[in-house]
């Protein structure tokens, strides 16, 4: 008879699947960062199998395979769906076909043949499990103090990788966003440059022909005119060459406007390998 315990559904299920869709992770090509992880862990245990490994809603999906072939298996014959229900557990199971949670598991019966499997929940720092970094491997066995401390430390370096990638992800967006802000903009000083000049095409002439004819009323008819009326025809032209100096001010400030603003992608690639470094040594 058939007594193989599925796993739980989490009771923050609903969020936790949330925040791992922010990470945009499922169904991208293999990385070798994380598969530097996986070999690592295999290494580590002594173990056939390591996977870097999501728990989705009805499937678990595999960011990093090693040892076996597929990248997604069935969330309900999931090992990793009962690790992630303690998130502050490895969940180690020495021989599945002595556990009464595994020892019918299609998983347990047939290939892969998970009889060993020791699994370390990703935690976000939100709390919140999104998969594990687990081993597995075809006969029964235990894990040492050491390798299990090990082991815990390379999830914790599989989530700072996590957490740098959603930064990229975030980073880029923030990027793209600028750069139709910037679009934008340019777009606004082109605007403010056509208006700019053609309101200085517009206002020079008047202002021209208004000096010309204060001039011409000087020159001509200077001696007919009394003091008051000079005064006002030198007003005339102190305000005229005012608005000529504020409208030699408005294309100054229009010509800002051409000048190109650089957007720099920001990489972090190399940042992601110097960080890499240090938490490898935290390894060694």
């Amino acid at each position: 008879k058939n007594i193989m315990i599925k796993p739980n559904i989490p009771p923050n299920e609903a969020q936790r699947l949330k925040e791992l869709e922010t990470y945009q992770l499922i169904g991208t090509a293999e990385d070798e960062d994380f598969d530097f992880i996986t070999t690592i862990a295999a290494q580590i245990t002594n173990s056939k199998i390591s996977l870097v490994s999501f728990v989705l809603e009805d499937m678990q999906w595999f960011l990093s395979h090693y040892g076996l072939m597929a990248r997604e298996a069935s969330r309900e014959y999931s090992f990793c769906g009962h690790a992630i229900n303690k998130p502050d557990e490895v969940l180690i199971v020495e021989d599945a076909r002595k556990d009464e949670r595994f020892w019918d598991n299609p998983n347990t019966l047939k290939d892969p043949f998970v009889i060993f499997y020791a699994g370390v929940p990703l935690v976000t720092p939100n709390g919140l499990p999104l998969g594990t970094l687990c081993v597995v491997d075809d006969k029964p066995k235990s894990l040492s103090a050491n390798q299990i401390d090990q082991l815990k430390k390379l999830a914790r370096q599989t989530l700072n990788l996590l957490q740098l990638r959603r930064n990229q992800l975030e980073l880029n967006k923030t990027n793209e966003e600028l750069k139709k802000n910037i679009e934008l903009v340019k777009i606004t000083n082109n605007e403010l440059n056509t208006f700019s000049y053609t309101v200085a095409h517009d206002l020079r002439a008047p202002l021209r022909a208004m000096n010309g004819y204060a001039e011409m009323l000087i020159r001509n008819y200077g001696e007919l005119f009394d003091q008051e009326a000079k005064r006002l025809i030198h007003n005339i032209t102190q305000n005229a060459s005012r608005m000529g100096r504020l409208i030699d001010d408005l294309l100054s400030f229009s010509r800002l406007g051409r000048k190109e603003l650089n957007v720099t992608n920001v990489c972090m690639n190399e940042l992601t390998k110097e960080v890499l470094v240090e938490l490898n040594k935290t390894i060694d």
